[in-house]
């Protein structure tokens, strides 16, 4: 019964498949909550942590997002994968891979929705994800004491943690 549900899960169709997108980890070497749902009393059933030490880093595959929390699936560096849990979205990271391209932030989840944010050039560090839509990625960015926040191309995000995805 365990692996049916699971299954289900995986496929989406419990949760909709909401969310079908790569990202990671954004800490400062902070244990970080893996909740077991999206309540604000959920319980925490495990932490994760990135390790600049080992070079132990966390990547997420996302399946949903409600009330500012995403549904995960953790893997760490070694591919040691971890149970499906809900993790805050002040936590989740992006990079974007306009290495030679201008990057656009649209209104909504579409390439036809209107353009609302533009980046002539690389932005080297990490946008927050703070939601999602199939493979794309709603996402924030602070630069230069200016706001910048929009829908994010599946083709324009980065999620590995150690390379450039050129």
């Amino acid at each position: 019964m365990k692996i049916l549900l699971l299954l289900l899960l995986l496929n989406g169709c419990i949760f909709g498949q909401k969310c079908n997108c790569e990202t990671f980890i954004i800490t400062d070497n902070s244990r970080i909550p893996i909740y077991s749902s999206n309540k604000k009393e959920a319980k925490i059933i495990y932490e994760i942590k990135n390790d600049s030490t080992t070079e132990n880093y966390f990547s997420l595959k996302i399946y949903d997002y409600k009330d500012h929390k995403f549904l995960v699936k953790p893997t760490d560096s070694f591919n040691k994968r971890y149970k499906l849990g809900w993790i805050s979205d002040k936590y989740v990271g992006i990079y974007a891979n306009n290495y030679n391209s201008q990057l656009n932030l649209y209104d909504s989840p579409n390439e036809t929705s209107k353009i609302i944010g533009k980046f002539e050039e690389y932005v080297n560090i990490a946008f927050q994800v703070r939601g999602c839509s199939n493979k794309w990625l709603y996402v924030f960015l602070k630069l230069n004491n200016k706001e910048y926040s929009g829908w994010m191309r599946p083709q324009d995000q980065c999620a590995n943690i150690f390379t450039t995805c050129n």
